[in-house]
């Protein structure tokens, strides 16, 4: 990150850090690595909601984590490229999980089994295998591969294109994941069935290659449904769901990339909202209010200018944060959360985009929009879950008792 050692251990250098504290230094370069990944990933057609979702495993795609930083491309496929063909192998910048994918299935569990808990540099490689539908296009050649394989492997990509090219683009949330598919079911017989639904886009069922049959295909029971828009997508999802063809029931749901409707219900609904207010949870006892504001202000700065997220060590930025507000107890310790407002809806959605994923001394940053009804601070506490009553009570307040029965009069207040 070009940061000097002695930016990182003294907050009170005078070489640009302006006093930011080292764990926020360290929140904002593990920012800058997450969406650099994500940026990588995306751009090497990597559907990252993909990685969250709850979808079936893929029998080629391996993911190799724990990998040592500056490990390379070529290190990686030097290791996978013994026991097999490969089609990609992606590795970010940042060295922190690698991507490869297989010609066969078989060829992959072979890696997988001789792989697993190999030592790579000082550290021990996790292999986990990777989810369906985490890429939506055909591999880039690489100039790492080898001439004997390269024919292959452009057959293969020339194969994915074609198919992909007859498929319209489409968006998140228009994919159904259909499994329970007869081995006898083919691509067109599922666009025979299911091409008059509205706004359908394509239909496939997923193949891989016959061991036995060189050249042949043979289906894996499953497939994939697309459709236009993502209404079409969930009026299909309940007529199909149960549907027998050629003798199976079919199981229905959102594919990986259609997922993001399951695991940003909140993003959606927030952003039809235009609410500059935020909501910080699980926001560390140590954690103070100008870490908060140099966190969260840097951000949304260097995203409203345009810049690389470089983790330079200039920190002294505060961003375009209007107001921050850490509660905290009598005794001066603050209360686990904090209030936040932007000047735009732009900063503010800036700043949930890249600090979703953050980590702040070890704590996980939970970020909830404030709504407009929960303007209030007796709201506000309330979404928080502090104090007593549905946060409408808070600890040392005053409360009346009634000691009586229905019949009784009010008592006098009584502190408790």
């Amino acid at each position: 990150m070009n940061i000097p050692k002695s930016t990182i251990l003294n907050p009170e250098s005078s070489d640009g850090a302006d006093g930011t504290n080292p764990a926020v230094k360290l929140a904002l370069a593990e920012t800058h690595i997450i969406n650099e990944t994500k940026t990588y990933l995306e751009s090497h057609g990597v559907v990252v909601d993909s990685f969250a979702a709850k979808v079936p495993r893929s029998d080629t795609i391996i993911l190799v984590k724990n990998i040592p930083y500056s490990t390379s491309e070529t290190q990686i496929r030097e290791m996978f490229e013994a026991h097999g063909s490969l089609i990609r192998v992606l590795v970010p910048p940042a060295g922190t999980i690698a991507v490869v994918e297989f010609d066969r299935s078989d060829e992959a569990s072979k890696a997988f089994r001789g792989l697993a808990y190999r030592r790579l540099g000082n550290s021990v490689i996790y292999l986990e295998k990777g989810p369906l539908g985490l890429f939506s296009g055909a591999p880039v050649l690489s100039s790492h591969k080898n001439a004997d394989s390269s024919s292959s492997h452009a057959i293969r990509i020339a194969e994915q294109e074609a198919a992909i090219a007859e498929e319209p683009s489409i968006s998140s949330g228009t994919t159904l994941f259909v499994k329970n598919l007869a081995f006898s079911t083919t691509s067109e017989r599922l666009i025979q069935m299911f091409g008059t639904l509205p706004s359908f886009a394509f239909a496939r069922v997923q193949t891989k290659p016959d061991p036995k049959r060189p050249g042949e295909k043979l289906s894996m029971g499953y497939g994939f449904i697309g459709f236009k828009d993502s209404d079409g997508a969930a009026k299909a999802l309940g007529s199909l769901q149960g549907h027998v063809l050629d003798g199976h029931a079919l199981h229905v749901k959102f594919a990986g990339r259609g997922t993001e409707t399951d695991v940003s219900d909140s993003a959606k609904a927030a952003s039809k909202s235009r609410t500059t207010k935020m909501i910080v949870k699980n926001v560390p006892f140590e954690a103070s209010k100008k870490d908060i504001r140099d966190l969260f202000g840097y951000v949304s700065l260097i995203l409203s200018r345009r810049t690389d997220a470089h983790c330079s060590s200039s920190f002294r930025s505060h961003g375009h944060l209007k107001s921050v507000r850490l509660p905290r107890k009598f005794q001066g310790r603050t209360r686990g959360f904090a209030f936040l407002e932007f000047v735009s809806r732009q900063d503010a959605e800036n700043a949930y985009t890249m600090l979703r994923h953050t980590h702040l001394l070890g704590r996980h940053l939970v970020l909830e929009w404030a709504e407009e009804e929960d303007q209030d601070l007796d709201a506000l506490r309330k979404k928080a879950g502090v104090g007593f009553g549905d946060g409408k009570e808070m600890p040392g307040r005053k409360r009346k008792l009634d000691m009586g029965g229905p019949t009784a009069e009010p008592t006098e207040d009584m502190e408790e």
